[in-house]
């Protein structure tokens, strides 16, 4: 999962921020509700548009940006 982020990331650099963070931040894996590993959410304008849990292709994730925004 962390390469299609990197990828993902450097494909929409300048349209949106694409950030992995680590399990041991608890308190942010708290505040989004996470209850399962890879979990990957999808904020505009710092609200949570869509939320997938387990591995997304790159494609996928590409879609729900450009969906929200991007």
């Amino acid at each position: 999962m962390e390469s299609v982020l990197k990828q993902l990331a450097a494909d929409m650099e300048g349209k949106a921020i694409v950030g992995i963070i680590p399990q041991s931040e608890r308190e942010l894996f708290t505040a989004f509700g996470v209850r399962g590993i890879p979990a990957t959410f999808i904020l505009y304008n710092s609200e949570v548009k869509q939320s997938y849990v387990g591995f997304q292709s790159k494609e996928v994730l590409t879609g729900s940006l450009k969906k929200y925004g991007n």
